[in-house]
């Protein structure tokens, strides 16, 4: 590797991808740049020529050791979708509704979706806006709304969209950019399917009734 060392090389693969597991085969016998690969995060450390039991041994326990660290982690997943059940249980039985019939994670998820309707917000996304488990957050919108997260979102947006074709002047695919509709398709498919015209309808209906509205 010309300009770059064995040592040097671990050092980038480890900013590019921390933890990367790397066996050292090396000629080189001084203890120093031993002691520096296992210390940039070198599993092992085996000298040329290569004895294949010496390999197949350290290949044996590096197995070993990714296969526990994917049971802790596997282990820490499990207890975190815990906690969150558990928080979010507290938080819904502390967080009684106000006069508006809505807890304040639900809330929450109304001012979230005012401010960022036009951007992309998934299940996932808003779930992690009001720390709750994702399913429990969705159980309890339906619950709580009457309809369900993507359904209300999907309904916000069109009212946007329908404020942004009553004021004209705005394209279509213009129109679905600014309110958070994937492509111009997709908006097309959606509104005729919610409003029972295509956005082009709806807009050239409107301005028939300011033309009639003017000529009265």
């Amino acid at each position: 590797m010309p300009g770059l060392d064995g040592i040097h090389l671990l050092e980038a693969l480890n900013r590019i991808n921390p933890g990367i597991t790397c066996i050292f085969v090396s000629a080189y016998t001084d203890f120093e740049y031993a002691k520096a690969a296992i210390a940039n995060g070198a599993r092992g450390y085996i000298l040329k020529p290569v004895q294949p039991e010496e390999m197949y041994r350290l290949l044996k326990d590096v197995k070993a050791q990714w296969l526990q660290q994917q049971k802790h982690r596997q282990k820490m997943k499990r207890m975190e979708s815990e906690i969150r059940k558990l928080k979010a249980e507290f938080v819904t039985a502390e967080m009684p509704v106000d006069e508006s019939g809505y807890s304040r994670v639900i809330r929450k998820a109304f001012i979230y979706i005012e401010d960022h309707y036009h951007e992309d917000i998934s299940l996932d996304s808003i779930s992690e806006v009001v720390f709750l488990n994702k399913n429990y957050f969705s159980e309890l919108f339906k619950k709580e709304v009457g309809k369900s997260f993507v359904q209300y979102l999907t309904e916000y947006r069109l009212e946007k969209a329908k404020l942004l074709l009553s004021i004209g002047g705005f394209k279509g695919n213009e129109v679905a950019d600014m309110t958070g509709f994937q492509n111009n398709s997709y908006f097309i498919a959606v509104f005729k399917k919610y409003e029972g015209c295509t956005p082009r309808e709806y807009s050239d209906s409107l301005e028939r009734e300011r033309r009639e509205k003017g000529d009265a």
